[in-house]
């Protein structure tokens, strides 16, 4: 269901960007010509085409944009909690929902998530092991590089203290 939503969003969110393009230039060309028409601007036949072509990228964009990584911890969530909220706090995000079995991150910029469509949820499952972290690709993969290096760096400062 939350890909078919996904879906839906996106199709209304690039046919709305294709209008948008698609009346600035017809403006731009009914100055030089008041006799063209909104149709007159394609080839016979391409609307329904484009239909059919931002049908398709909307049914599969949600499948190349959003992913569930498995994330290693060594030890329990909770364990390394404050690192992860503060890596995602330095990122943009901030805590929405917090239980024992999920953590939900929304980024704190209105619009960020405006241009995301509401799509900007980054959610740690914790009753999987290892983590499941679910979300917008890039991002999730940035932040999981970035917790992953703030651990490691914070457990060789340790190491090095105790030497």
């Amino acid at each position: 269901m939350k890909y078919l939503i996904r879906s839906i969003k996106y199709l209304f969110y690039f046919l709305i960007l294709f209008f948008i393009i698609v009346g600035l230039l017809f403006l731009w060309q009914h100055t030089k010509n008041p006799d063209i028409t909104f149709s007159g601007l394609f080839k016979e036949g391409a609307l329904p085409k484009l239909v059919i072509f931002f049908i398709l990228v909307a049914a599969i964009y949600p499948a190349l944009g959003f992913v569930k990584r498995k994330f290693h911890l060594n030890g329990d969530y909770s364990q390394y909690a404050d690192t992860i909220e503060e890596t995602l706090k330095d990122a943009g995000y901030a805590v929405d929902k917090k239980d024992n079995e999920k953590v939900i991150f929304r980024h704190s910029k209105a619009m960020t998530r405006l241009t995301r469509m509401y799509e900007d949820a980054i959610t740690f499952d914790l009753t999987q092991d290892p983590i499941v972290v679910d979300g917008f690709r890039k991002d999730v993969d940035r932040i999981l590089r970035a917790i992953s290096y703030r651990i490691t760096r914070g457990e060789e400062e340790n190491n090095s203290n105790e030497a």
